[in-house]
Formats: structure tokens, C-alpha cells, sequence
């Protein structure tokens, strides 16, 4: 079904197809209609005098209308909220432990329980705060809907979110110059990070009414099935089941998030990237369950190609780790793994 919009500029995207013509005041046409717009295109017609123009949308990829963004707006409270909770504790030295458990029990348990489609809604990277904040959000919801996919129970899946919000806690405690250092750190600066753990562990023995599973999951989420992790260098059997979920969500969010001093890298390729990592590194029997159902609820999102056109991704392959297929506005299909040209930059919603 194709709607015809009135939207303003800052509603629309590259990709999206005029309904009507733009013309003069004289009737010259200097766009018409159905043209596909451009980042360019777009770029030029507030110099022409346009605040408004009319799109003609598929239902399908009417960005406005889409649930995901409500979530975004949702999460964005959320990180705010995180950044008061996690700078009460820098000032104070206490955690707002009643605070936390109302938000992780009112705010985040029923959004994760209720929508299969977070998953895909925690792509969308739009966010100017601090990343510890937003990771911290990720993080939570990431283990959650492990914990789903796993068919944990609900007061696991409450210490789930509550060990991924806090599993980096400890990182209030390193200088500013080291955490958000925009270059490799140094050994001495590294070994400085990797205590982040231990101090997590100590904020969170000191406050009351924190489940001992969600103190452990802090506490281990960077120990490694080999014995290579931190801080105690576990082997397989010490590690808990909370602390090798976290891992995997802490791992996925990181890769596919850009940072000063990281390029984000496709979801499917972390993907390959953690399945790399199954043998001895990370839980095979989670990493292989997150794998399976992440290629599942990725399809269906939008995504910003670097062409500089919105798709939604209709495809992607259960054997391997190939790029998916993803449907333009026109409704043309193409294949990004033999269209290598054309990469996914950012999913819009």
C-alpha cells in the first residue's frame, strides 16, 4: 500500500520518494515527483525554500510510524537515568540500590518481556551521551533477551538486567583520561581498566539488597572459559552462568558500536567474530543460541546503506555468516554480500 505525506525536512530521509513535484512559484519543476532523494538532494532544498515536502512511502518503511523509534526515545530516558544513578554514586559513594530495582522491575522487565523486537531496536546508535550509559542500557537488555531465549525464569531474567546495568559500575572509579583515553592504552593503563571488575564488586558489597548472582556476574563478566580472563583467571567450572551471558552481550554491543577509537563493525560480522570465539573463549552453547536467534530478529529493520538510500533488511542466511538481502524503498532486492560495495552504515530504527 503506498500513503502520500506531508513531512518536514527534518522527517525525512535519503531513499524516500517524492509524492508530488516540487516546483516554483512560477510552476517550474525542480524536482519531480518520485524522484529519489538524496543526502544531496536534501542538502539543497532549504537554499530553494522548501520546509516541507509530500513523500510517498510504502507501508512497510514508514520510518515515522514505526514502533522502533518510540523505542529509541524510550531508551534514550533511560540512559539519562543511568548517567543520574551512576554519577549519584561518583558524588556520594552510595548506590540509589531502591532506585535501581524500581527501574530495572517497572521500566526494563516489562519492556523485555513484552516485545520480541528489542532486539533489533537496540541497534539504532543514535545516542550523544557518554557511551558507558548507553552501553550499560545495551548491555542489560542484550542478557535479557538471552535469558529469554534460554527460557530463564522471571527472577533470573530481573538479575540478568540488573548485572548487565551495573556490570561496568566499577568504571566510575578510573580517571577520565584513561576511560575515555581516544588512543590504545598502555599496559599500566590497561591494568588500571581491568580493575574496573574488582571495583564493581566492592561497590556493590557495599549496599544492600543486591542478589550475590548479580555481584558475581559484575565480578566475572571478563573472565574467559580458558582460564585468559580477569581478575581471577577462572577456569571453566568457577564461572557462572550469569557472568558468561553478560560476556557475550558485552561483547556484541561493544563491536557494533562506533567509538572514538573503534569502528562499528556489521552485526553479522560480530557475529563471526564471536562464533570465532566459541571454542574455549566464551559459552558455546549461548554464543551458538545467540546466534540463531539474532539473525532471526535483525530481519525487519532499517538500515542507512552507504549509497546513502534507507532498506529493510528482508533475508538473512542461517548457514554462515554472508551479508544479508535487504529490499530498497523501490522495492528492488539486492544481496549485500554480492553488492560489496554497498555496506550497512547505521540501522535508522
Amino acid at each position: 500500500m503506498i500513503s502520500i505525506k506531508k513531512c518536514s525536512l527534518t522527517e525525512i530521509h535519503a531513499g524516500m520518494k517524492l509524492g508530488k513535484a516540487i516546483m516554483t512559484e512560477m510552476g517550474t519543476i525542480l524536482l519531480a515527483e518520485n524522484t529519489m532523494l538524496t543526502d544531496a538532494l536534501i542538502a539543497k532544498l532549504p537554499c530553494w525554500g522548501i520546509s516541507e515536502v509530500f513523500i510517498s512511502q510504502q507501508e512497510v518503511f514508514d520510518v515515522l510510524k514505526d514502533k522502533r523509534r518510540q523505542f529509541v526515545v524510550e531508551r534514550d530516558k533511560f540512559i539519562v537515568t543511568v548517567a543520574e544513578i551512576f554519577n549519584l554514586l561518583k558524588d556520594s559513594e552510595q548506590l540509589p540500590v531502591a532506585q535501581l530495582h524500581d527501574f530495572v522491575n517497572e521500566m526494563l522487565m516489562p519492556l523485555l518481556l513484552n516485545s520480541d523486537a528489542v532486539f533489533s531496536y537496540l541497534h539504532v546508535m543514535k545516542y550523544k551521551g557518554e557511551y558507558l550509559f548507553r552501553h550499560s542500557i545495551n548491555v542489560a537488555f542484550f542478557a535479557g533477551i538471552m535469558g529469554k531465549w534460554l527460557n530463564l525464569p522471571k527472577t533470573e531474567l530481573q538479575q540478568l538486567l540488573m548485572a548487565g546495568l551495573l556490570h561496568d559500575i566499577g568504571k566510575m572509579r578510573i580517571p577520565i583520561a584513561i576511560l575515555n583515553k581516544p588512543d590504545k592504552l598502555l599496559p599500566a593503563e590497561m591494568e588500571i581498566m581491568k580493575q574496573h571488575t574488582f571495583w564493581g564488586y566492592e561497590i556493590l558489597q557495599n549496599a544492600d539488597n543486591i542478589d550475590e548472582i548479580v555481584k558475581l556476574g559484575v565480578l566475572q563478566h571478563h573472565e574467559r572459559l580458558d582460564g585468559n580472563g580477569y581478575p581471577a583467571s577462572l577456569k571453566v567450572e568457577d564461572i557462572s552462568q550469569i557472568a558468561r551471558i553478560i560476556a557475550v552481550a558485552d561483547v556484541y554491543d561493544a563491536m557494533i558500536s562506533q567509538r572514538v577509537y573503534h569502528k562499528a563493525i556489521s552485526p553479522i560480522q560480530v557475529m563471526k567474530k564471536i562464533y570465532q570465539k566459541v571454542f574455549g573463549f566464551m559459552d558455546s552453547q549461548i554464543c551458538m543460541l545467540f546466534i540463531q536467534y539474532a539473525k532471526k530478529y535483525l530481519v525487519g529493520s532499517l538500515v542507512k546503506l552507504s549509497n546513502g538510500l534507507i532498506a529493510k533488511i528482508i533475508y538473512i542466511y542461517n548457514d554462515g555468516f554472508l551479508e544479508p538481502i535487504v529490499q530498497m524503498m523501490t522495492g528492488e532486492c539486492i544481496s549485500l554480500e554480492e553488492k560489496s560495495e554497498i555496506k550497512m552504515v547505521e540501522f535508522i530504527c
